[in-house]
């Protein structure tokens, strides 16, 4: 919910709650008061790559992707390069969830090319891809992200090159560092992923992932990074991938917040009906246009 949603609920509840009481309307006024403090103390401000960017890390080429008879992708081609932040903005529905899995290697495309770091890796697999450099953030959390019965640690573990057996003992300092590093509140590594908030959920996986698995990271893949996050952790994961640029890592944002793409991306694409209609630089992103894009009013954003 975003905080000025909050605002509006508080306030009318405020005005039409039945038992008009001077306790519940002081409690809802407190809750109005905590709400602007957190919008005053925590720093939302727009964030954009402070150096030149380098090297292109991930390119697609013509990638398009049929399923079940529909055309889901349809000719996407863009590039990342070291150190920038492209965000890909739209509304659900219209292939961002395909676009990632395409990426990622877990859905190969029906034609077209994916490349990371100067290799091809169209049709091999999710494996490749991470041992090609690429991570990966999905929308779902713990159902897809996490494993809700594993700990902390086991999950810290699951992308990384392990034998049959793994050593727990031997990797509990790093994931002890990583929980410190990422600010993840928990009761150490043996922590339940399932008893973790939204917020710490994400910081595992952004620990995992931007920490490097089977190789260092170079592209970073991130769905909804901040859908249902208080105002902190959506503070904090915003300064994790503004540091991850910053170290010189190439990050693919997709993102139905519109908010969140035009504060972050140093380039923002928008998808229509699984195209890209529409390229901006993002410090010069006018909303009106983009959100005609992403409303398929593709001849009026371009004009």
């Amino acid at each position: 919910v975003s905080i000025g949603a909050t605002l509006v609920a508080l306030a009318l509840a405020a005005v039409m709650c039945p038992e008009r009481s001077a306790l519940a309307l002081t409690r809802l006024r407190i809750g109005i008061l905590a709400v602007v403090i957190a919008i005053i103390l925590i720093d939302l401000a727009v964030q954009r790559a402070g150096h030149a960017t380098g090297h292109e890390v991930l390119q697609l080429r013509d990638v398009s992707l049929t399923a079940g008879g529909v055309t889901v992708l349809d000719g996407i081609s863009f590039n990342v390069h070291e150190g920038e932040m492209v965000g890909i903005a739209g509304v659900a529905g219209n292939g961002q969830r395909e676009l990632a899995d395409v990426v990622a290697g877990l859905v190969p495309p029906t034609t077209g090319t994916v490349s990371i770091a100067g290799s091809m890796s169209t049709d091999r697999g999710p494996v490749v891809a991470r041992e090609l450099g690429l991570a990966y953030v999905p929308e779902d959390r713990l159902g897809v992200g996490l494993v809700p019965s594993m700990s902390i640690l086991d999950n810290l573990l699951l992308t990384r090159k392990r034998g049959a057996v793994v050593d727990r003992k031997r990797v509990q300092p790093e994931a002890t560092r990583l929980i410190d590093e990422f600010e993840i509140k928990a009761n150490g590594p043996d922590h339940l992923a399932r008893k973790l908030s939204g917020g710490n959920a994400q910081k595992v996986l952004l620990a995992r992932e931007l920490s490097g698995g089977r190789t260092p990271t170079k592209v970073l893949v991130v769905c909804s990074p901040t859908r249902g996050l208080d105002v902190g952790a959506i503070e904090t994961v915003r300064r994790l991938l503004d540091d991850a640029r910053s170290a010189g890592q190439a990050i693919l944002l997709i993102s139905e917040d519109l908010d969140e793409i035009l504060s972050l991306a140093d380039r923002v694409l928008v998808m229509y009906r699984g195209r890209i209609v529409h390229e901006t630089p993002g410090e010069s992103a006018d909303i009106n246009v983009v959100g005609a894009a992403m409303a398929g009013l593709a001849e009026e954003a371009r004009s």
